[in-house]
């Protein structure tokens, strides 16, 4: 068995760097669809909060103009009274 060591020892060394290789590639193809998962489920996030703060944008903006023809009103009869007592 001692004749044949070095033979088998060279052939498995020769085959370490191919299967280091595909090992690496194959965790490298692992990260990658966690890393694009993530960043799929970030921007969903993203786009959620977005969502949300333009509804609320939104319900404030009505909310301001369901009030700006009672705080027309309001003006005019504030410069009608200071008309009243102006004369």
């Amino acid at each position: 068995m001692y004749v044949f060591r070095k033979a088998f020892e060279r052939c498995f060394r020769k085959l370490i760097p191919k299967t280091v290789e595909a090992h690496l590639s194959r965790l490298a193809y692992h990260w990658e669809i966690r890393i694009n998962r993530t960043i799929d489920e970030v921007r969903d996030q993203a786009m959620a909060y977005v969502k949300d703060e333009l509804a609320t944008i939104d319900a404030l903006l009505s909310g301001l103009q369901s009030r700006t023809g009672s705080t027309s009103t309001m003006i005019e009869e504030l410069k009608q009274t200071l008309d009243q007592t102006a004369e």
